[in-house]
């Protein structure tokens, strides 16, 4: 296996080399893909150019745009010279211009267009170390800066003419070699450089893509800032297995998650709680859903909701605070899930609950308990074919493939949470921070338990410890996290 991104993005040029890589649109908004061999070609001919223009190993590069196409061949091009890349995105302020570039000692910098050229030329003066500026707009003809686009022709000269001078310093990368330098937007004062090596992303794509059961059919749709070190563990593991990403924004989502059908999608809380505020909003307006299928929609999700808990009680993934033992919350589900099968005196008062309120006290009413079960069965049956027909059309409105999204960055809350795991769409919640590359845990499919952050990542060991540094074992006890792998 790689040791090293250099290597894992030659090795996976090598093994998927015909299959799409990454999905960028054309100004038309038309999607056009970049295979895994023509990304690496363009890379690699990049790492070549900025060798010749002076990029040294081991020196940081800064690197500020927004997801695009470029910024993953500016990412190859960066790790392929054995330096490091120093990203953010375009709203970036001045003042964190002026501060990260000159902390992190950067000297050239991959910008994404003229808006981000006016921000450095106002903040020019302050620049102590910036020596040049790389634009990745090639409609740009602003002056005094190269172009992206003339470098990767220029390395492409310099391979035909049988310079390898990127493979030597590939060769060279060390495992334990910066690959980034991310500046978080700390709570207080400045950021903060969190610089990141080889092996700890390494580490996180060997243990945590196992994890994700993504393969080389899976399609990422990629709206995360891609700066962010979530957004890229998950791309890099779709690089690692050879799957597709594609970019969108949030202007273009819901139309990009019709035309692409995603099989996952990294995520933060907000986009969860943005769509379902917008499904209860036109759910609750009569002018867009009107009485009766609201109330379609209200009974298709409580019998959905009943379903889903009880068999959550049943396999042994319902986070359960009442504090009952394993084995009475196995029985409890089982009363739940017979409880679903009996909900049939809610709306089937004809056949169950009519009845056996106008036979209770008599003998007949022995005989209502088969109409609730009968009830229960057909209610059971209705409860899938009200899925079909309604729930599945919220489904659908991510696509209609989503296996599942990767949510990060904040917790979910409870009521969204559970709302998306009863109608279908799997939300593997997880927990990191960037200073640990930043898996730490994540929910898996087996273990997709509502109200956790999932499971701890193989090899990676946590403790909760005390200010005086004793480890904390017991319930409600709170400390500090500490992390090691």
């Amino acid at each position: 296996m790689a040791e090293n991104l250099a290597q894992l993005f030659r090795e996976s040029a090598e093994k998927y080399r015909d299959l799409p890589a990454f999905f960028s649109k054309d100004s038309k908004k038309n999607y056009y893909p970049m295979t895994y061999s023509q990304l690496y070609e363009q890379g690699i001919q990049l790492a070549e150019a900025l060798i010749e223009l002076g990029v040294q190993q081991k020196q940081r590069v800064g690197l500020f745009a927004d997801n695009r196409i470029e910024w993953i061949i500016a990412d190859y091009g960066v790790i392929l010279t054995g330096a490091a890349d120093v990203p953010r995105g375009t709203d970036i302020t001045d003042s964190e211009i002026v501060y990260i570039l000159n902390h992190s000692e950067v000297e050239v910098v991959f910008i994404e267009n003229d808006k981000m050229l006016e921000k450095f030329n106002r903040n020019k003066s302050q620049l102590t170390n910036v020596k040049t500026l790389i634009m990745m707009d090639s409609t740009s003809t602003s002056p005094g800066v190269l172009k992206m686009q003339d470098l990767i022709e220029k390395g492409k000269k310099l391979r035909t003419g049988g310079s390898r001078k990127a493979e030597e310093r590939v060769s060279a990368i060390d495992s334990e070699d910066l690959f980034t330098l991310i500046y978080t937007s700390g709570t207080t004062g400045l950021p903060k450089g969190v610089m990141l090596k080889h092996s700890n992303m390494m580490h996180q794509i060997k243990y945590v893509s196992p994890m994700l059961d993504i393969n080389s059919e899976a399609r990422l749709l990629s709206i995360l800032p891609i700066w962010h070190v979530f957004e890229r563990v998950v791309e890099y593991v779709c690089i690692g297995l050879g799957a597709a990403t594609y970019y969108t924004n949030v202007r273009d989502l819901r139309q990009d998650l019709a035309t692409v059908k995603p099989t996952f999608m990294g995520s933060a809380p907000r986009l969860w709680e943005n769509i379902y505020n917008g499904i209860y909003t036109r759910i609750n307006d009569p002018a867009q859903t009107p009485a009766f299928r609201r109330g379609l929609f209200r009974l298709a999700y409580f019998f959905s909701r009943k379903k889903n808990q009880a068999l959550r009680f049943l396999k042994g993934i319902e986070v359960d605070y009442t504090g009952r033992n394993p084995i009475w919350s196995f029985f409890y589900g089982i009363l739940m899930f017979i409880q679903f099968l009996l909900t049939g005196p809610f709306t089937l008062t004809v056949f169950a609950g009519g009845l056996g309120a106008y036979f209770a006290g008599t003998e007949l009413y022995y005989l209502t308990s088969f109409f609730y079960v009968i009830a229960g069965l057909a209610l059971l049956l209705n409860s899938f074919t009200l899925d079909k027909i309604v729930l599945a059309k919220i489904r659908a409105a991510t696509g209609g493939q989503l296996k599942a999204s990767i949510s990060g960055g904040g917790g979910l809350p409870r009521h969204v949470d559970e709302f998306f795991g009863n109608i279908g769409i799997n939300v593997l919640e997880g927990y990191g921070m960037t200073e640990t590359s930043p898996v730490i845990s994540v929910r898996t499919f087996e273990k997709l338990i509502i109200g956790s952050v999932g499971v701890i990542a193989p090899k990676t060991k946590l403790q909760i410890r005390s200010d005086n540094n004793a480890v904390l074992t017991e319930m409600d006890e709170n400390g500090k996290l500490l992390r090691e792998n």
